[in-house]
């Protein structure tokens, strides 16, 4: 069976408060980089995107974004390979688009709030960090100064959501990098940390979503530890559009349980009903199927919801349309918890840096899909009925209808380039 692989956006390195402070008294106004003399050399086949990062990136914010990888500030302890140049062209836009140029219109200090908090630098690897409990490090924050963003080899601008969508891959590692970073600077509310005391698990990745979800976790890698609860409460909060927000706060509602396979043959059983029932929703019930996952040790597991049961014949219990019935007896109001920690998030991020949460989130998502003439997300069902959005970047930019929006982001650093 194909070994499905947990995403992990690795612990960001702390710093003494007091130093994180004192940055927001430097002179941001001198590049710590030298723009005097960029020597960039307009011979030189990356010139274009060397020129947009200079322009876009080093003079208005301070920021090296560096996508030739650099030894220096690599895990040397990982097999990593360079991003080519033509997917860092296109995280290069999207970090633009998705991340700076919001920032930057909703802020409290527009300019001057990228000059102060934004990474010094933004460093590109073309493939994940493997870690040997199965996961992937697909990007992390040192110190407050620098955010690493990994796979970007993986990127398809075709795909917003799904494991290789760019949300999962790169839109969520960039607001949940960045949320540390602001976290280090003024930390989040304490009344935060002791919301989930007791449920949080240094073996996260042995935990399925499932399972955090119904503890109060968007995630299970939020259920590492109150920090990461913090960045992952954010990020996903505004990168999620509202179908999946809804689905995991429907998930929150019921009982989960993880059962043992007796053996390797009800494994493979159980898994090849899954797949069918991926394939064929309206003919089994996946609910009641459940789903594999992996822990941390390389064993597997199976999670699904837990079944009303006959006490006596312990056979599922049915409601007069002969619908399967399930659990809904948690201790713990996991939907109440989740929203909680969101208020919290909002009002913190209003109060620190005159950031308004749900614009920011709107303003993400009408970026990430198409809107219609009343600003709504236009929303339509896939063929197993589930709700899906229509990605903005693949559709015709309003400003030039002849070319797709990502090609028009990508135009802008193809202007830089110098005929010969």
């Amino acid at each position: 069976m194909k070994t499905i692989k947990t995403i992990l956006l690795s612990t960001v390195t702390m710093m003494a408060t007091g130093l994180l402070i004192g940055c927001s008294e430097d002179d941001f106004e001198k590049s710590i980089f030298g723009l005097e003399e960029t020597g960039l050399d307009k011979n030189s086949y990356t010139y274009a995107l060397d020129a947009y990062l200079e322009d876009n990136f080093l003079k208005p914010y301070n920021v090296q974004f560096i996508y030739r990888m650099e030894d220096l500030g690599t895990d040397m302890q990982k097999d990593l390979v360079p991003a080519t140049y033509e997917q860092s062209k296109q995280l290069a836009v999207l970090c633009k688009y998705m991340w700076y140029d919001i920032y930057k219109e909703l802020a409290g200090e527009k300019d001057v709030f990228l000059k102060k908090y934004s990474p010094r630098i933004i460093h590109l690897t073309g493939t994940p960090g493997f870690n040997s409990d199965g996961t992937e490090t697909l990007g992390y924050a040192t110190n407050g100064t620098k955010i690493t963003l990994q796979a970007v080899n993986r990127l398809d601008y075709n795909l917003i959501e799904g494991h290789y969508g760019l949300n999962n891959m790169f839109f969520h590692t960039m607001h949940h990098e960045f949320t540390h970073i602001l976290d280090q600077t003024i930390s989040h509310p304490q009344a935060f940390n002791v919301i989930s005391t007791g449920l949080y698990n240094s073996d996260w990745n042995s935990t399925p979503d499932e399972i955090a979800v119904g503890n109060g976790f968007v995630t299970s890698y939020a259920s590492a530890n109150n920090t990461e609860d913090w960045a992952e409460t954010v990020s996903n909060y505004i990168t999620k559009n509202q179908a999946d927000w809804d689905e995991m706060l429907d998930i929150a509602s019921y009982d989960w349980e993880q059962v043992d396979f007796k053996d390797d043959e009800e494994r493979d059983s159980l898994t090849s009903l899954y797949t069918k029932a991926l394939v064929y929703p309206a003919s089994y019930n996946t609910d009641s199927i459940g789903r594999s996952f992996r822990l941390g040790s390389g064993e597997y597991k199976w999670v699904r919801k837990s079944i009303v049961r006959d006490q006596v014949t312990g056979k599922p219990v049915k409601d007069e349309d002969g619908k399967i019935q399930y659990l809904h007896n948690k201790a713990i109001d996991a939907i109440a918890v989740i929203n909680q920690k969101v208020d919290l998030a909002r009002e913190w991020l209003k109060e620190n840096y005159q950031i308004d949460l749900d614009l920011l989130r709107k303003t993400v998502q009408e970026r990430q899909y198409m809107t219609d003439e009343n600003g709504n997300l236009i929303t339509k069902k896939d063929g197993n009925g589930k709700i899906t959005y229509v990605n903005r970047l693949t559709q015709p930019d309003p400003q030039n209808p002849e070319q797709t929006l990502m090609n028009s982001l990508l135009k802008t650093i193809d202007a830089y380039a110098v005929e010969k």
